[in-house]
């Protein structure tokens, strides 16, 4: 969306568009990290307290509390 902006001649929306874009990806990158840590065998209370913060972050509070429990 962001190249379509761009192409259209609106570059401040286009640049919008692409830090957006970048965000997710990024929060995205995180989200997966924190999840394959948190899910592996050796997963350390760091591991899962990391994810648990994540989630919470994000609003998902129920999954939170499962994984501090998990910590603990």
């Amino acid at each position: 969306l962001g190249r379509i902006y761009n192409r259209l001649g609106d570059t401040e929306s286009g640049k919008q568009m692409t830090a957006l874009y970048a965000r997710y990806v990024a929060y995205d990158q995180e989200r997966q990290t924190l999840r394959t840590r948190a899910r592996s065998d050796r997963a350390s209370v760091a591991d899962l307290t990391a994810y648990g913060d994540f989630l919470v972050k994000i609003g998902d509070l129920a999954q939170a509390a499962r994984q501090y429990e998990q910590a603990l």
